[in-house]
């Protein structure tokens, strides 16, 4: 393959003024010191002050190199060309980069500018797949949470009211579409990772938490010990969603952390701008790492949770079962109920086992997951 990569180099302001910069420091003769150009004809051509335009062919690590000087009202323009494999053009690249931004001889006449970088271009192409998957599954596990607690109240019911008006003035709808549903369909996806990191972490009073500090601001509270006032007030001090949600729900202390660490590098890669090999493999272990936890929670949360959010839907309705019996009871003599309270009970109990099961069959899942990790 053949690639060009790109540079500027800009007199320093100080050097310009004093009219310092000499004909042996002009870039074109540093560059071709550095990397021995050692053609007659190529020097003649890269210290003649009239050719705006350089070109030529050297030599670098057994891999030859073409290169082109543009110069322009004393701003240097290089190109270096190189057509080989990817993995050595990366190789080569990383080296000059290194070099034209950290060598005297290049940097202390000029400002260097690295103005297209394949390097970069090569380890964001290599990591974005990872980002884009973290990305969306944690945006689902945000969505299975919340959805399954509040329906379509989610976003009110969690955010703070700031949030709540941002995120509907950035998400565009269209005359034809309802405003409520597409809100509701595209909450998550209108908040960039950043900001539902902090949606999860930051402690703060949803809309439904206002209401209850403020009933308890205007309730007499003279009648009460100072131990329940202290219960009172701890009931409404403010949260983040972790503690409302996530609190041991198969995430490690680590993870906002984590989240944190490599938020500057995601911003990085979202918008193509210098990443480095190091840089790369930080991200890609970490996103990798952050993978795995969210994996394990999803699989929590459509488990244990959803039974958890079912089995008091139920305990409700059996609960109403249970007046209906109370009531029946009343009505009909003690010698017949028994036979009902009989059925009642084998009816239960094949209830019970077929959920004990399920859940035995959920809970070694989990448990073969941690253990896979612990090997």
């Amino acid at each position: 393959m053949k690639i060009i990569n790109s540079y500027i180099f800009i007199p320093r302001k100080e050097e310009n003024k004093k009219n310092e910069i000499k004909l042996g420091e002009y870039f074109p003769t540093v560059f071709h010191d550095y990397f021995k150009v050692t053609s007659s004809d190529e020097l003649k051509s890269i210290v003649s002050l009239n050719n705006r335009i350089n070109t030529g062919i050297f030599n670098y690590k057994n891999i030859n190199i073409e290169y082109k000087i543009l110069n322009v009202d004393s701003v240097y323009y290089l190109d270096i060309i190189i057509d080989e494999t990817k993995k050595s053009i990366v190789n080569c690249l990383t080296d000059f980069n290194t070099i034209f931004l950290n060598e005297a001889k290049f940097n202390k006449k000029y400002i260097p500018i690295i103005s297209y970088d394949f390097v970069s271009e090569n380890y964001c192409n290599k990591v974005y797949p990872i980002l884009n998957k973290f990305e969306r599954k944690f945006r689902k596990l945000l969505f299975l949470i919340f959805t399954s607690n509040f329906k379509e109240l989610y976003f009110e019911k969690i955010a703070p009211k700031e949030m709540i008006e941002k995120v509907k003035g950035n998400i565009r709808i269209k005359n034809n579409q309802n405003k409520e549903e597409y809100r509701i369909q595209n909450y998550f996806y209108s908040i960039d990772i950043g900001t539902l990191r902090e949606l999860l972490f930051n402690k703060n009073w949803t809309l439904m938490e206002e209401e209850q500090k403020n009933k308890l601001l205007n309730e007499d509270l003279s009648n009460m010990t100072e131990e329940e006032i202290k219960n009172k007030i701890k009931e409404i001090e403010p949260k983040s969603n972790w503690e409302r949600f996530f609190y041991n729900k198969g995430f490690s202390d680590d993870i906002e952390d984590m989240m944190k660490s490599i938020n500057e590098l995601r911003n990085v890669v979202a918008h193509n701008r210098i990443l480095n090999e190091n840089d790369y493999l930080f991200l890609k272990i970490n996103l990798e790492k952050l993978i795995d936890k969210i994996d394990k929670a999803i699989m929590i949360t459509e488990s244990v949770d959803f039974m958890e959010i079912n089995n008091n839907k139920y305990r409700k309705l059996f609960s109403s079962i249970t007046k209906s019996i109370n009531n029946i009871i009343d009505q009909i003599g003690i010698n017949d109920y028994t036979i009902y309270l009989d059925w009642f009970k084998n009816y239960t109990n094949s209830i019970l086992d077929m959920q004990n099961s399920i859940v035995k069959g959920i809970m070694d899942s989990i448990d073969t997951i941690n253990k896979k990790d612990l090997k």
